[in-house]
């Protein structure tokens, strides 16, 4: 019985733990895609004005 609580335990901290990083990520990944993003924009803007 105390194996199995352990375990039980031990899958709740670990997807607890995955879940906190997986978020973590998601916000790191988004912070750069929108960074990426918007220096493509500016840099589109430009070469459309450059080209006219």
């Amino acid at each position: 019985m105390q194996y199995i609580l352990t375990g039980v335990l031990v899958l709740i901290i670990s997807g607890l733990a995955i879940h906190g990083l997986t978020l973590v990520f998601e916000r790191v990944y988004k912070a750069l895609f929108y960074k990426l993003a918007s220096v493509d924009h500016a840099a589109s803007k430009v070469k459309t004005k450059v080209s006219r």
